[in-house]
């Protein structure tokens, strides 16, 4: 469907995708979540995935692109908003929607015919509940479709594989829950610690302070101020709600302030001018 209106669209010069899973290889927890839960690491990332997709249609609207923007619409946010945003930068907004249930979609089933057999690694590439895995069994039974699963050693087309598969499903079903279980216990016991979870702060609060100092600056470009602090231009972006908060609460920032060098202080008079400064991000 993608490649369809893509076509289209490169009548008019082209257009540029914006899908979240494109940013997935560069999240630093990535690699990990997909080793221990191939299934749920994108659902762990999403939200950074999100808010990057957000910095991109952001831009390609500055820059006035044809865009198409892909999402599994898991949440209908996910388009509204988006939607949203461009028809009111001035966009024309189309919405084409595939509708396939996941399950159905990752297997083919559609696809299958009377006599064949569907093989999966193990039973956990199925589904994601006992209740997932029975429902998608039985239409392959309905369909005279066989099922097997040489992990567990598993056959369908046989009353022994019919057992088999319940008990095993149900294992399988239990053994997530711990996993999930003990890793939010986990996770509380490190916050209890106070440990922090996720990645390093980009934006400190003295580059919080030394960035509103920055914008002060008659001639300083989003993209200096970025390369001075040694963060890319989409996290100072991402960080502009931080700057607006650190602005209003003057009194936590000039503790942080006083830790600049003296000749690197903004005056009084410039703390009043931010809003302004702020609203011209795009320099």
């Amino acid at each position: 469907m993608t490649e369809s209106v893509k076509r289209r669209l490169d009548r008019r010069g082209g257009a540029v995708i914006v899908n979240s899973d494109f940013c997935k290889p560069f999240h630093p927890e990535y690699s990990r979540l997909l080793a221990e839960d191939d299934r749920n690491a994108a659902l762990c990332t999403s939200l950074d995935g999100r808010r990057w997709m957000a910095i991109a249609e952001q831009y390609l609207i500055e820059a006035r692109s044809d865009v198409i923007i892909e999402t599994t619409m898991r949440d209908p946010s996910d388009f509204v908003e988006p939607a949203k945003m461009f028809r009111a930068a001035g966009y024309h907004v189309e919405a084409a929607i595939m509708a396939v249930p996941e399950s159905l979609n990752r297997l083919g089933i559609e696809y299958i015919r009377p006599g064949d057999a569907l093989t999966v690694v193990s039973l956990d590439r199925l589904g994601r509940s006992l209740e997932d895995l029975i429902t998608i069994v039985g239409r392959l039974k309905r369909l005279n479709v066989g099922f097997l699963s040489p992990h567990e050693k598993l056959d369908t087309t046989t009353p022994g594989g019919i057992f088999v598969f319940h008990v095993f499903a149900a294992l399988a079903e239990f053994i997530r829950t711990i996993i999930v279980a003990d890793t939010n216990e986990g996770r509380a016991a490190a916050r209890a610690a106070g440990q922090r979870l996720g990645r390093p702060l980009a934006m400190t609060p003295e580059k919080i302070a030394y960035a509103l100092h920055l914008l002060g600056e008659p001639d300083r470009t989003m993209t200096s101020i970025a390369k001075l602090l040694g963060v890319s231009r989409s996290t100072l972006y991402t960080a502009l709600p931080e700057l607006q908060a650190a602005k209003r609460d003057r009194g936590g920032l000039d503790g942080v302030l006083a830790q600049l060098p003296s000749d690197s202080r903004p005056g009084p008079s410039t703390v009043d001018s931010y809003d302004a400064l702020l609203t011209g991000t795009g320099r």
